[in-house]
């Protein structure tokens, strides 16, 4: 326990060192330095290392004079499990690294710093992947130093960016590199995943010694003409497929790579590179080669290629090199990765080939510092990829019409362009767990780096130039391209040239859109005889666009209003009530709440599940048939509104007619979701009612005669609580609810009765989890308190742990219990032993017929004859959690037990499970004037299968205490088989619970 607490506190400091941000001078200086770089580096591919010796010249352009240099040694990111990298490995959830076997892991060694040819102390920092080289004498300003050292490189496999797989080699963040000095002093950061880099400008000599036979993808230009014409001729040939990887050959050939004003150089390597070659030619009359290197490869990644190319030259400005690369590999690090003239990219995707090819941009040539404010590069940058493919697609909607799609006309599954941005940031704000556009890498959790960075920041972007105008917008970037190009540009320094560009005040933009949380949702409310009246409803007060088109001439006219902060009257354009008039009809803003944008709300029936639709209220009909014991077969439907993205108000009603019983069964379920303000105790506030009504045999009322239905009437509130960081891995919900369950005759009206209640009790529920991968745990403190005739007091409390002891999946849990009652009182005669026990802790199984609030979702709720129907062998994992159907009595005072479960280290879903209950029972001794009780000891255990995991696993025991087998041999259970049982969450199979609580 020691140890798991010490490496979760260790987890919980190194991510709020990673939040913060130390950067607070968000102006570049007008000086930077720079660095000339002369590598020599041999593959030796049988070992999987690369042997080097590098010599870099470093000027001091800064007006300090430097006494030490931060040097960054990234490949030893991947030397253990507790550097930076694979810390912030295992919080994202990805456990592969951290099961990585040492000859799967990376390091640098053999270095042996020197400065101008003469030792210098250098040592390792607190990460293991930066060192402080101390100089022996002050560098001053204007002068340079020659910092040499030898290396070795050991790679590992493809677990982020760099590594090998099959003798593919991607080689990058692989030498020793100065950390940037800038305004804000010395720059030093470790290698993540997740957060990107910042590093010096200057320029690269690079000469690469492989084995003959490997083709070689590298930043900059190639000066061997002998293999320039291999490439060529390599490019012409058809594609060659090798069923093995060819052998190595035993000559070796060097091939030096040189380029200038760039800040990085990678380089790949493969004997089984296929490659295409193409050009495209800038408007500057200058002429780009073009090269795609692939194992399996096609002519449109060199299309794809011009296209990113010309795209960005055309809107940021001319490409400035002579070559631009695309090499696809293994990639674990998102689907592509930018290096200065060359980008890897796991496959040959459009989208992935322009995003990354626009890096050469926004990073390459721009080169802000990623790690501290990635809106600078990966957000601009996915605003021009988004840009890109919404002008391609609205150039072909304006010359061939609309195409037919089926997948957005029947699931609204529109994610082109700017759609998948917006679905994305939906998804995130409307949980209310999105996080400010403009804080470091490191602050996002897994999910909001996608949904933030890569989502609604590219869509403020478009916010802005649909403000702007596209000619305005257009111009600032050129503009801003040519100030900045090759220079480490900080957040002011483009706010401060954009407010000066234009001669604007853009603060709603960089201070609100890009850096709060605040959300964005103007209501149409309805039009007066000479205005539109237009509401805030969040009271962030941004600019947006009124359109009104008159369809019977074809003609649309656009207003901008500045944004109002309650309710605003606009002059009329026209505002015809016939006429569509909507806000932001082009989708170009981060309206949250697109239905109301127009008066003309149409509602839609859908029978197909789907994507909220902007333009119309859905209401989902899906037909089900439905089937339990005592219904038996019945057929309804699903009536839900929107359910995708969440909505502030959530309905379904699920009316199930039974043939059997003849009435009407099954589900409402209604819930307000509250959203308070970031900052505040909760992030979310949801009240709700949930009903239900179905047959049964009766848990309270059951005289063996009269055939039931039970009904549940349960109002809730869920308070969800904000944690002290976003990235934090716990969380905690709780939830308060009255629980009324009636049992009344078959066909006597419907929740009516209620002065003859069955049961009635107050609730509440305390849910902690936490979820590092490695070793989750999840904790539930619970009480009841009757409320109707039957007055008790129920306190309980679980705690569950787990142990990932080997990856994909392999969990070893142990799950404690323990729960007693602290008070007990019948107020009707009516309610008997019988009635009361129900509430008992279970020693043995807790099957259906002790559910006593009816949360389980059951085909045979009541059977009991193990022998005769597979439904009485179902348990359910509550309380003791014994998973064998067993009855051997149940305790009114006080109960504790131990859950163990250990999947077998190999493919197949199997291993071994133990139940261990400790119990206080009433005394079966002779009856005294006092009350007796006697503890227990029980417990069982054997092998399960799981065939759901969490849903569906089925149990076969093959030991088990004295009493356990007592109540076996006495029902005449005499083989494992005939005491199996199974658990079948049915609740966990809720499609649409399902899609609410994802974790994306």
């Amino acid at each position: 326990m020691n140890k798991l607490f010490s490496l979760l506190l260790l987890l919980f400091i190194t991510t709020n060192v990673f939040a913060q941000n130390r950067f607070n001078k968000l102006n570049q200086a007008n000086w930077q330095q720079h660095v000339s770089y002369k590598i020599n580096v041999k593959l030796a591919d049988e070992t999987n290392t690369l042997i080097g010796n590098i010599s870099m010249v470093y000027t001091n352009n800064s007006p300090k004079e430097l006494n030490e240099i931060y040097m960054h040694l990234w490949p030893n990111a991947y030397s253990s499990r507790n550097t930076a990298f694979a810390k912030q490995h295992l919080e994202n959830g990805k456990t592969d690294f951290y099961f990585a076997k040492p000859e799967e892991q990376g390091s640098i060694d053999s270095l042996n710093f020197k400065v101008n040819n003469a030792n210098i102390n250098w040592k390792l920092t607190n990460n293991v992947d930066i060192a402080l080289l101390t100089l022996n004498e002050p560098l001053k300003p204007g002068q340079n130093i020659t910092i040499s050292t030898p290396f070795n490189v050991y790679l590992p496999k493809v677990y982020s960016r760099m590594g090998h797989e099959k003798q593919l080699y991607c080689i990058t963040q692989w030498f020793p590199k100065p950390a940037v000095f800038d305004v804000n002093g010395w720059n030093p950061i470790p290698y993540l995943d997740q957060g990107e880099f910042y590093s010096e400008f200057g320029s690269f000599d690079v000469s690469i010694s492989v084995p003959k036979n490997y083709v070689v993808a590298a930043t900059g230009n190639l000066q061997n003409e002998e293999e320039k014409l291999f490439l060529n001729t390599l490019a012409t040939k058809p594609a060659a497929e090798y069923e093995v990887t060819p052998v190595s050959s035993n000559e070796f050939k060097t091939l030096r790579y040189m380029q200038d004003s760039v800040h990085d150089f990678a380089w790949f390597a493969s004997k089984e590179f296929n490659v295409k070659k193409g050009e495209i030619a800038l408007q500057n009359g200058k002429t780009i080669e073009t090269w795609l290197f692939a194992k399996n490869i096609n002519a449109f990644g060199v299309d794809y290629i011009n296209e990113g190319i010309k795209y960005y030259s055309d809107h940021i400005g001319n490409y400035p090199y002579n070559l631009a690369q695309v090499v696809i590999t293994p990639l674990e690090a998102g689907g592509g990765m930018e290096y200065p003239t060359i980008t890897n990219c796991a496959s040959i995707d459009r989208t992935t080939i322009i995003h990354e090819v626009g890096h050469n941009w926004f990073y390459g040539i721009l080169g802000s510092n990623e790690r501290e404010h990635p809106w600078m590069d990966e957000s601009l940058n996915t605003y021009y990829e988004n840009r890109c493919t919404q002008e391609k697609i609205d150039a072909d909607i304006a010359k061939n019409g609309k195409k037919k799609d089926m997948l957005n006309d029947v699931f609204n599954l529109n994610l082109e362009g700017f759609g998948q941005a917006r679905l994305l940031y939906a998804i995130s704000a409307r949980k209310n767990e999105d996080q400010a556009g403009n804080l470091p890498s490191t602050a996002y959790t897994d999910f909001n780096y996608g949904a933030i960075i890569y989502a609604k920041n590219p869509l403020s972007f478009y916010m802005l130039q649909n403000y702007l105008g596209n000619n305005k917008f257009d111009s600032m970037m050129h503009a801003y391209y040519e100030k900045w190009k090759f220079k480490h540009p900080l957040p002011n320094d483009f706010r401060n040239h954009a407010e000066a560009f234009t001669a604007k005040d853009l603060s709603w933009f960089f201070d609100g859109v890009l850096g709060s949380t605040q959300k964005m949702d103007y209501k149409i409310v309805g039009i007066t005889k000479d205005s539109l009246i237009v509401k805030n409803k969040t009271g962030f007060v941004v600019p947006f666009r009124i359109s009104e088109t008159d369809k019977f001439k074809n003609q649309t006219l656009s207003v901008l209003s500045p944004g109002c902060s309650d309710v605003k009257k606009l002059n009329k354009i026209w505002f015809k009530t016939k006429n569509e008039i909507i806000i932001d009809k082009d989708n170009a803003s981060i309206d949250l709440y697109r239905q109301n944008n127009s008066l003309k709300k149409p509602i839609s029936i859908r029978f197909l599940p789907a994507l909220e639709n902007p333009n119309k209220r859905q209401i989902f009909c899906i037909p089900l048939y439905a089937w339990n014991n005592y219904n038996q077969s019945m057929l309804g439907v699903h009536l839900s509104n929107d359910v995708f993205p969440l909505p502030k108000t959530e309905m379904s009603f699920t009316p199930l007619y039974s043939f059997t019983t003849n009435d009407l069964n099954g589900y409402l379920n209604l819930a307000k979701n509250i959203f308070p303000k970031h900052g505040t105790t909760y992030k979310k506030v949801k009240i709700g009612l949930n009903m239900s009504r179905f047959a049964t045999i009766g848990l309270y009322n059951n005289d063996g005669l009269t055939k039931l239905s039970y009904e549940k009437f349960a109002p809730f509130i869920e308070l969800h609580f904000n944690q002290k960081t976003e990235r934090s891995l716990f969380s905690n919900i709780l939830n308060f609810r009255h629980v009324t369950i009636l049992e009344n005759p078959r066909n006597s009206g419907y929740f009516n009765n209620w002065d003859n209640q069955s049961f009635s009790a107050f609730n509440i529920t305390h849910h902690f989890k936490h979820d590092l991968k490695i070793f989750p745990s999840a904790a539930n403190v619970n009480l009841q308190i009757g409320t109707f005739y039957y007055n008790f007091g129920r306190i309980s409390a679980d705690f569950t742990q787990g142990i990932l002891y080997k990856d994909k999946g392999k969990t070893a849990t142990l799950r404690l219990f323990a729960g007693a009652f602290f008070s007990q009182k019948s107020y009707n005669s009516n309610y008997n032993n019988y009635n009361i026990g129900k509430t008992y802790f279970q020693a043995g199984g807790t099957t259906g017929k002790n559910d006593y609030i009816y949360d389980e979702t059951m085909f045979g709720r009541a059977e009991q004859n193990q022998q005769q129907t597979w439904m009485a062998r179902q348990v359910i994992n509550r309380d003791a959690g014994f998973r064998n159907f067993v009855g051997i009595g149940s305790s009114s005072t006080w109960l504790t037990s131990a859950n163990l479960t250990i999947p077998f280290p190999f493919k197949l879903p199997i291993g071994f499970y133990s139940d261990v209950v400790f119990w206080e029972e009433l005394s079966n001794a002779p009856q005294t004037s006092l009350t007796s009780y006697e503890t227990k000891l029980t417990y069982s255990g054997g092998l399960y299968l799981s065939i759901a995991k969490n849903v569906f696993q089925l149990y076969l025991p093959f030991f088990a205490s004295d009493d356990v087998q007592k109540a076996w041999d006495n029902a005449n259970l005499n083989h494992p088989f005939e005491r199996a049982s199974f658990i079948l969450n049915l609740n966990a199979l809720n499609p649409v619970k399902i899609i609410k609580e994802a974790k994306l």
